[in-house]
Order: structure tokens, then C-alpha cells, then sequence
């Protein structure tokens, strides 16, 4: 965050932004970051900060057009008196996030933005087609690594994505109580008893049981508890106070009580390279793809789609609306195993 902000300090200090836009979960947090940094340098300075609930998989393209339709109203409705924007994300993979958005952002009528990210590991070719996109406006990076915090975006800002397309992220609290929540895979092995060295005919045996999937059911539609609904407000409070306490060691060490730190050598950095990454989340997709309990795979499996398949530019898209578009049960199964053959395919030549 130091380094990026370094690279803006100018910018911050002349006052250039009106707005900030987040590409939201991601972004959240290091908006409001900035928008305190900016505050506490520029007390008067009057600037809009609004949230664009994103991702690939989930901001609508062109040819989604009811979708599209709802994500341009809203980006007209917010940039209607900007006069210049700084989009800002936490981490950009392939890029295509924010070139969709920038697209979208340029169709609204708003042609003068720059884009911020606290860290990126981005193509050659699709940085190269970023920057085109933003002409004689910049794209500013943080620091080319990989953190593992990138994965914990809606528990650090309290806000969850509907299922529905909504260009506006939702308060995670309030998404539960119209959704349902979204449980976790140990949560899922505690109610059907899976236990570590169970065959597939165990675990389909076990996950057959209809008292355990009513329990499923019920898991799923319990509303908040009090005591955990005060524990997300509480994490959301934490997150509050962490974005000033950054805020204030990012100005230290930026405008000089603290001796600057110099941007991270990307050569010398321990975090995954790209394959290692992808490794990673190729085997997410194989645990997802072993759960045998039928609504918890398509749960698990549209949550990996969701987060992580625009991250692999060799997988088929056809693939990914094939899966969200099929009619039965074993549909989804032949999707599933066509994307599983694709990822094995990627994962034996990367080595």
C-alpha cells in the first residue's frame, strides 16, 4: 500500500480525484484506505467514494443486456458530476475484470479515470490492453505479488454479491437473510459425519441420509443469530479501525516521518508465481468436484466458477455458461468433468 500510494502522491496532494470508484469486495478496503489518506491530507476536499459490486464472472458483458442495462444506470447515476475518477481494486489477475469495467465505465460517458491496484499479476498482453483502454490516463500498481488476504474480501467488508446481478454489493447480513447462508465444507462434513478416509461409497452412503439433508436444509435457511450478527458488525468495526490505523502509517511513511520503502523486487518475491497459483485453485475444483451431496457440489461449484475461473484464460468459457445453463443434474455432472479434463489438461502442462 505504501508503494502505491507513493505513486499517487502528487495526485493526492493537487487534489486531481473527485471520486472513487471500488471494484468491489476486493476493493473496499483499499478505497476507504485512500479515501482517508485523502481526507487527512485535503481536510475541505469534497470527494465521492462509490462501490460496483464486480468480479469477471459476475459484472455483466455487452450482450447481457437487462443486466448491462442495470450496471449502466447505476454507473451514469454515480459519475454524472465526476470529473475525474480513481478506480481502485486489490488485486488484478488477469486484468479482464478491470478491462470489462473500464469498458463499461467509458460507455457511461466517463472518460477520465486512472485505475489503482494495490497489487497485480497481470498478462503482458492484457496489461498492454489495459493501458490502451485508458490512454493518457494510468495504471498504477502497488507491488506485482500475490497475498493470500485476496481471498477474504466479503468477510473484511461485511458485504456479500447476490445471486441476482445487483450493481450495488449488498450487506452480507441482509443477503443471508433472503439467500441463505453459504456453508463451508467443514460445516458440510459435520452434518453428514465425513470423516477423513472415507471412500466415495461411504460418503455417498452417509450423504444419502434424509435426516442429515433435512438438517442440510435447515442449516441453510436459519436466520442469524444475534451473537452472529454482532460478530459481523464487530469484524466490520475491526476493519474500520484498521483502515484508519493504515491510513495514518501509509502518510508517515509517504510524506516523510518515515523513511520511504522501496517498491518490493518482484524477482526475489517468495509469493506463488502464476502456475502456482493456478495449481492452487485447480485444486479447489477437484475437492469440489468430489462432493458427492448434489446441492452442496453446485453450491461449491458456482462459488469456484464465481471467484476463480477468469483467472484461466485456457479455460473454454463455452464450458462456464454450459454448466450456469444446465437443465438437469447430470448436465451439470458432463460440464463439471468437461472443465475437470480442461484444468488436468492445464495442470500437466505447467508442470
Amino acid at each position: 500500500m505504501v508503494s502505491l500510494v507513493d505513486q499517487l502522491k502528487e495526485k493526492i496532494e493537487r487534489g486531481e480525484y473527485d471520486t472513487l470508484i471500488s471494484d468491489d469486495a476486493g476493493g473496499r478496503i483499499p478505497t476507504l484506505i485512500l479515501r482517508k489518506i485523502i481526507k487527512e491530507l485535503n481536510p475541505d476536499q469534497k470527494i465521492e467514494t462509490f462501490f460496483v459490486a464486480s468480479g469477471k464472472t459476475y459484472l455483466p458483458a455487452p450482450e447481457k443486456k437487462e443486466e448491462y442495462a442495470k450496471l449502466q444506470k447505476h454507473l451514469k447515476k454515480i459519475t454524472a458530476d465526476t470529473k475525474k475518477a480513481l478506480v481502485v481494486t486489490q488485486f488484478i489477475y488477469t486484468g479482464k475484470t478491470l478491462i470489462r469495467l473500464a469498458h463499461a465505465l467509458k460507455e457511461s460517458g466517463l472518460n477520465n479515470f486512472d485505475i489503482a491496484t494495490v497489487d497485480a499479476m497481470p498478462r503482458a498482453e492484457e496489461e498492454a490492453l489495459l493501458q490502451s483502454m485508458l490512454g493518457e490516463n494510468n495504471l498504477f500498481v502497488g507491488s506485482r505479488e500475490w497475498h493470500h488476504l485476496h481471498e477474504e474480501h466479503e468477510k473484511l467488508g461485511g458485504v456479500r454479491k447476490t445471486k441476482e446481478y445487483s450493481p450495488l454489493p449488498k450487506r452480507m447480513v441482509d443477503v443471508i437473510a433472503t439467500e441463505g447462508r453459504e456453508l463451508s465444507l467443514e460445516e458440510w462434513r459435520e452434518i453428514f459425519g465425513i470423516e477423513k478416509g472415507d471412500s466415495s461409497k461411504v460418503i455417498r452412503k452417509k450423504t444419502e441420509d434424509p435426516d442429515k439433508n433435512k438438517e442440510l436444509g435447515i442449516r441453510k435457511s436459519a436466520p442469524l443469530t444475534s451473537e452472529e450478527a454482532e460478530e459481523i458488525q464487530r469484524n466490520i468495526n475491526f476493519a474500520r479501525k484498521d483502515v484508519a490505523l493504515l491510513a495514518k502509517k501509509v502518510v508517515d511513511r509517504v510524506w516523510g516521518k518515515k523513511e520511504k520503502t522501496a517498491p518490493p523486487k518482484t524477482e526475489e518475491s517468495p509469493t506463488p508465481n502464476r502456475y502456482e497459483i493456478q495449481r492452487l485453485l485447480i485444486e479447489k475444483f477437484y475437492k469440489t468436484k468430489e462432493i458427492n451431496e448434489v446441492d452442496k457440489r453446485n453450491v461449491c461449484a458456482s462459488e469456484w466458477i464465481q471467484k476463480y475461473a477468469d483467472n484461466f484464460d485456457q479455460l473454454d468459457k463455452t464450458l462456464i455458461e454450459k454448466y450456469k445453463n444446465s437443465q438437469n443434474e447430470q448436465e451439470k455432472i458432463d460440464a463439471l468433468d468437461e472443465i475437470q479434463k480442461t484444468l488436468e489438461a492445464l495442470d500437466q502442462k505447467n508442470g
